[in-house]
């Protein structure tokens, strides 16, 4: 019903090589309008369109994280300002968490089956990170009871991705603050020394850690850090639909 020849899509970097297009967000539109002959728009162009109107998505919520860090640079800590903007961090992190997994699922749909075999092993950061999107960023499984979820559990993943837990910090690769954490292994927030420095919130990436089974396991999420990855396994899919005849075989 809906096709590429009924909708005008703008080049947003014409004449510039796909490969030097940045943001990824920005690269996945030109990529878009430049195959709107695309053999798998005559029958799924709603479906890619919104696919890439995901990856968009991740890159607004990606962006206003990264605005929302450095303000925290320049406040005063442990005021209410700067715990205000702590909080849009995690409305942030939630966000971005939902349109990851609506990507997920649209690589799991009918219509990429048709055209990529076994899409999931393509994006295997996005599908690492989706317990986060499924216990807490769709619904809290203190919410929503499944039977894996022990009371425990689901008291610590409501814990772990709201404004009331603490936020972890991972150093950046030759970061300052390398040496003030390089004998700490759990990556969540206890020397002291860092938490009274801005230095947090500049060397370090700044996440959010949840527990995902009964048995110990936590996933700690970065989003400043996983981003690129996640992004760019996003693009891989939309450009293997777009560019290649026929069925796509995941590598």
């Amino acid at each position: 019903m809906f096709g590429a020849d009924s909708f005008r899509i703008e080049d947003p970097s014409p004449g510039v090589p796909i490969d030097k297009i940045v943001p990824i967000s920005k690269k996945t539109w030109a990529l878009l309008a430049r195959h709107q002959g695309s053999p798998s728009l005559k029958t799924g162009f709603l479906n890619v369109y919104g696919a890439v109107d995901m990856i968009d998505g991740l890159e607004h919520h990606y962006s206003h994280f990264i605005a929302l860090v450095d303000r925290l640079c320049t406040v005063p800590a442990f005021t209410n300002e700067s715990k205000a903007i702590e909080r849009q961090l995690c409305h942030e992190v939630v966000a971005y968490l939902n349109r990851m997994g609506q990507f997920y699922y649209f690589t799991k749909s009918k219509f990429v089956a048709r055209h990529i075999t076994d899409a999931t092993r393509l994006i295997p950061t996005i599908h690492k990170f989706k317990p986060l999107r499924d216990k807490h960023a769709a619904h809290r499984s203190i919410d929503y009871l499944r039977p894996e979820d022990s009371p425990g559990v689901r008291q610590l993943q409501a814990l772990g991705l709201s404004s009331v837990g603490s936020f972890g910090f991972s150093p950046k690769q030759k970061s300052k603050a390398s040496s003030i954490l390089k004998e700490l292994h759990s990556q969540l927030l206890s020397d002291v020394q860092l938490y009274n420095s801005k230095t947090r919130w500049k060397e370090c990436y700044v996440g959010l850690q949840m527990r995902v089974t009964a048995k110990n396991e936590f996933v700690d999420f970065f989003l400043e850090k996983e981003h690129p990855i996640i992004s760019q396994e996003a693009f891989k899919i939309i450009e293997l639909l777009l560019t290649r005849q026929g069925q796509a075989q995941a590598s």
